[in-house]
């Protein structure tokens, strides 16, 4: 896990391995074709993630995700600010905001955003 702290967005966010299922919606609401894609989180904050797939999404795309943090589910609609190429070929970058997410998995990525950069600050503290 690493912490950005150069980045300018307002929330702490944290790099993060874990399994995420998402489906690209259609604007009529309806899933995707492909149905879920299963990827990586790049990092996760408690209002986006970062993910890293093989297939290209469209900016403003709505996504149904599921993500995979201890033992836990967090269900969410996201919107796509970003898809970009990533240094490995054939993976790209893909930056999504929450716009849809229960209170309580709201609580719990925040604690689990700064229970971790807390973790990895006390970290570089000590050496």
């Amino acid at each position: 896990m690493e912490i950005n702290f150069g980045d300018r967005r307002d929330h702490i966010r944290i790099e993060y391995e874990a399994e995420v299922k998402y489906s690209e919606l259609r604007p009529e609401g309806q899933k995707h074709m492909q149905d879920y894609e299963k990827v990586k989180i790049k990092n996760i904050s408690k209002r986006g993630i970062c993910i890293l797939g093989t297939k290209t999404v469209e900016e403003e795309s709505m996504l149904e995700i599921e993500l995979y943090i201890n033992k836990r589910i967090v269900k969410s609609l996201g919107e796509v600010k970003y898809c970009k190429p990533n240094s490995r070929p054939g993976i790209y970058e893909i930056g999504v905001n929450f716009v849809s997410l229960k209170a309580s998995d709201i609580i719990f990525l925040e604690e689990f955003v700064e229970e971790n950069s807390i973790k990895r600050h006390d970290f570089f503290e000590r050496e």
